[in-house]
């Protein structure tokens, strides 16, 4: 089931931002000018469909942060699980640690300077259970699993008594999503490289704010980046919203036979 029966969800946005060049091994190119996201992964890594973050989307009006992919973020892939959604706000360049042994493993370090960060801790059917947290400069974060994929840290956050507990809360999970399903539910084109997932969060914290993501899973195959600024996106017009809403509709019924299979 595709969440698109209001007005309102219509105003979600395709908010990926380019990565930085951190992930060159490439099995398709990205159609969206500038991002390199959909058809990147991490060097020296598994380059296909299943292992592929492609988009983050967020709808302003409901506080919704959408992550889209080839990875099963519900069973996550070869065993590895999907990571922590890390926040900072006020936008700006997104922190970037040097990971502390330069070698295979799990290591934890203190914040590099995320705000935010949405700590997944359970799944529950087609759902994942989640905590947010309001991060200090000495919260502790993960690496990812392998030194190769360092570009990706940090994984997940280690939730203790630096960090302070906001609300809980419950992710929705969604697959068989075919890219022209995404591309009409945030407006974009992110090619047809495979059927997709999509992973939406209600976040009732990042009401009023700008705010840049990362995310990446526990091997660290690929990473992703989002960006908002309010200010910068344009708000459509009625007739816009009305169109998208048509399309996803009928795009909802086509993605719920999929799933329901």
């Amino acid at each position: 089931m595709i969440l698109v029966a209001s007005v309102a969800q219509a105003r979600d946005i395709d908010i990926t931002a380019n990565d930085g060049g951190l992930h060159p091994q490439q099995y398709a190119n990205d159609p969206r000018p500038g991002v390199q996201e959909v058809g990147y992964v991490s060097p020296a890594s598994i380059a296909d469909n299943s292992w592929d973050l492609k988009l983050v989307g967020y709808n302003p009006t409901t506080h919704t942060v959408s992550i889209v992919g080839g990875f099963n973020f519900l069973t996550g892939n070869g065993l590895y699980a999907m990571g922590d959604l890390f926040f900072k706000t006020g936008g700006g360049v997104l922190p970037h640690p040097s990971r502390p042994a330069p070698v295979d493993g799990a290591f934890n370090y203190p914040n590099p300077g995320f705000n935010y960060a949405v700590h997944f801790t359970s799944v529950a059917g087609s759902t994942l259970l989640y905590d947010v947290y309001a991060l200090s400069p000495a919260s502790v974060v993960k690496t990812v699993l392998f030194a190769a994929n360092a570009e990706a840290d940090p994984f997940a956050l280690v939730p203790d008594s630096q960090s302070t507990l906001l609300e809980s809360g419950v992710a929705n999970v969604t697959g068989g999503l075919t890219s022209a399903v995404v591309d009409a539910a945030f407006n974009t084109d992110i090619g047809n490289t495979g059927d997709n997932f999509q992973l939406q969060a209600n976040l009732g914290f990042l009401a009023g704010k700008d705010f840049s993501l990362f995310c990446t899973y526990e091997c660290g195959n690929d990473a992703l980046k989002g960006q908002y600024i309010a200010a910068a996106v344009p708000v459509p017009e009625v007739g816009t919203w009305a169109a998208a809403v048509g399309l996803l509709v009928v795009a909802g019924f086509s993605a719920r036979r999929l799933v329901s299979k």
